[in-house]
């Protein structure tokens, strides 16, 4: 990653006074969002300066939902690593964690946040 290029991070989340608040408050301290609603493949892999390639990620950091309309954020993060994504920080948020999921999820490496 370019030293004075800001961390990037990508937010997938279907609630949408959710997702903007994250927004704000992640732009707010600096980060480059890019917030999506429907995680069907990494949405920045369509943007035209998408910096994924061999030797960088598109995301220094993915935090996803873990309940969206089309696919779960653990199948989405299990659908990157599958393609090799080499994102280094995964973040998964849930208001209701089933035993199954934190156990996919640890295994993955991502970090857990529970939703209030």
């Amino acid at each position: 990653m370019n030293p004075t290029a800001k961390i990037r991070i990508l937010l997938l989340e279907d609630t949408e006074a959710i997702r903007n608040s994250m927004e704000k408050i992640l732009t707010q301290r600096g980060y480059e969002v890019y917030s999506f609603s429907n995680p069907m493949i990494c949405p920045l892999q369509i943007m035209p300066d998408c910096r994924c390639n061999g030797n960088q990620t598109c995301a220094d950091i993915i935090v996803s939902d873990m309940d969206m309309p089309c696919m779960t954020g653990l199948n989405f993060i299990e659908n990157q690593k599958a393609k090799n994504c080499k994102c280094p920080h995964v973040v998964l948020m849930s208001s209701i964690w089933a035993e199954e999921d934190l156990s996919r999820a640890r295994e993955l490496g991502c970090k857990i946040l529970t939703k209030p």
